[in-house]
């Protein structure tokens, strides 16, 4: 969960 954090982020700013 430290290189996927950068996509994570990126699709949660997109959920909200």
């Amino acid at each position: 969960m430290c290189v996927t954090t950068g996509r994570l982020e990126q699709h949660h700013v997109r959920l909200t």
